[in-house]
């Protein structure tokens, strides 16, 4: 008879066979049954084969996730930021860089002279008049994966909203995405994301030119709100933000997703904060909550990790105005609840109590279209 193990993530008994190792030849090794092995907090490195907790993630290549024992094989396009194997990378001798081979193409076509580098942050210029400090800032992924891809219609789409934005957006490139780029805004007020910046005709560009945004595996839309919008000083922030990680965490998997429009696979990129408030806590203790939580990085649902803006990394691209729209209409509604509302109330908020009543047209139509309310 084959010997039975235990799955250290939930303890059934399995066969020997049945069970998945995890992390191997490392200090942290066990074995997980098959039910857990698909947990999102362990993934399977796409080089060798093997299942890693993400204390062993080093990044990712088209998509799939790199273990750090694989990472000697691997380099980072210093211009992207995107990971490749060793046959994919150039060297440019006048550069002295390596590039992966889009980026290198792109060089060649002036695109650097359009989309700045990964690390690229100008000083923030502020668009609208806001009493509340609510200013929002977007970074909409667009990219193209599929046989259509046109290196001239990209180029043309860059150059018209360098042109025609340049002042509101800037063109960032990103490693997560595979021909595409980064459409960041300057902090705006939602009414002028709405009336004022022109993101129907942005959104328009980047279809005549090729690119997509919510039919693809790679591309997000990131919302920053600014911090001073939850209070004048760090105490008051952090308890308002607090109750906010805690209302995201409540409804995450109930209603979140769904409306994010995200497929399971791509839930690495923005994971539930899981906090939870107990009955015993109070505004010191759910503050600490939320500071252990900032420790576990920025690929969550809600990133914590810059210092003037908290980012919501929920939802998934889009080149549908209205989408867009509702999508910084939800990131509103809920923050302003969790301002307004007390923590001991927060544990018995339903969705409906958020949402039901809310005066933003695109972001009622869009509940109901999804079933939300």
């Amino acid at each position: 008879m084959s010997n039975l193990i235990k799955c250290k993530l939930c303890g059934s008994l399995h066969k020997t066979e049945e069970m998945y190792e995890v992390n191997p030849n490392t200090d942290a090794e066990f074995y997980a049954c098959d039910t857990c092995i698909h947990n999102r907090e362990i993934f399977r490195c796409s080089d060798c084969s093997n299942y890693y907790t993400l204390d062993y993630y080093w990044g990712n290549y088209d998509g799939s996730p790199i273990c750090t024992h694989c990472e000697i094989r691997y380099f980072v396009c210093e211009h992207c930021g995107g990971v490749f194997p060793d046959t994919e990378i150039n060297y440019d001798e006048d550069a002295d860089a390596n590039f992966c081979s889009d980026c290198m193409e792109e060089r060649q076509m002036n695109l650097d002279e359009l989309i700045q580098d990964y690390y690229y942050k100008p000083d923030p210029i502020f668009y609208g008049e806001s009493d509340e400090n609510a200013y929002l800032g977007v970074e909409l992924e667009v990219d193209n994966t599929d046989g259509n891809y046109d290196n001239k219609l990209i180029y043309r789409a860059a150059e018209t909203l360098s042109d025609d934005y340049s002042s509101q957006l800037y063109l960032k490139h990103d490693g997560s995405l595979s021909r595409g780029f980064e459409i960041v805004s300057h902090p705006c007020t939602l009414d002028y994301h709405y009336n004022q910046l022109g993101w129907q005709e942005v959104m328009e560009t980047c279809t005549n030119g090729t690119l997509r945004s919510h039919d693809t595996s790679t591309c997000g839309l990131h919302v920053h709100l600014s911090r001073n919008f939850f209070g004048d000083s760090q105490e008051i922030q952090d308890l308002h933000i607090s109750k906010l990680i805690i209302l995201v965490s409540k409804f995450y998997d109930s209603h979140l997703l769904k409306f994010s429009r995200r497929k399971p696979s791509e839930l690495r990129w923005c994971e539930n904060p899981a906090i939870v408030c107990e009955n015993n806590d109070t505004e010191h203790t759910i503050v600490d909550k939320m500071k252990q939580f900032k420790s576990k990085g920025r690929y969550m649902a809600v990133n914590l990790e810059n210092q003037n803006t908290i980012e919501f990394r929920l939802f998934k691209g889009t080149l549908n105005f209205n989408t867009f729209i509702a999508s910084l209409q939800l990131v509103m509604e809920i923050s302003r609840y969790a301002i307004c509302t007390e923590l001991k109330d927060i544990p018995t908020t339903s969705w409906g109590d958020i949402f039901m009543h809310t005066k933003f047209t695109e972001l009622k139509n869009y509940l109901k279209e999804k079933e939300l309310i």
